[in-house]
């Protein structure tokens, strides 16, 4: 699970996302509002439809500030699919696979975004192998 998150809020500009995700080369970016709780997750996917978008193209022809003026919360994916901490990685990564989805916000108490779990990581976790102390969680316990 990738702890280091990068969000954004539901009130940015697509601009602004979109340069985020490019300068930090992430294609999952979770969207929270204003009390830092997840709404949704503006993927790469949605990034790319909305860009691509005919009718905002016209748009932005006629009025260049009209693709600057879309924000994240017209685009995102709402209702973005979560796990808790404590579910099993390979429950997770069944969700994954079932939903064809790259990224699963790792979220704890009041859906307050804690983590990232994406599908590289669960790779990673295969790939390891079973070492000594390992925790099967999306989270593993901090040490006390």
């Amino acid at each position: 699970m990738v702890r280091s998150l990068v969000t954004v809020d539901h009130d940015a500009g697509l601009e602004a996302a979109e340069k985020l995700m490019r300068t930090r080369r992430i294609r999952h970016l979770p969207v929270l509002d204003r009390a830092r709780r997840l709404v949704g997750i503006l993927t790469d996917r949605d990034l790319r439809r909305a860009l691509l978008d005919p009718a905002l193209d016209e748009r932005s022809r006629e009025r260049p500030s009209m693709r600057a003026r879309v924000k994240v919360r017209d685009v995102m994916t709402i209702g973005a699919l979560s796990v808790r901490p404590e579910m099993d990685v390979r429950e997770a990564a069944r969700i994954m696979h079932e939903r064809d989805i790259g990224a699963l916000p790792v979220v704890a108490d009041a859906n307050r975004v804690v983590g990232m779990l994406t599908a590289t990581d669960v790779m990673q976790y295969i790939v390891s192998g079973p070492a000594r102390g390992r925790t099967r969680k999306v989270q593993r316990p901090r040490p006390r």
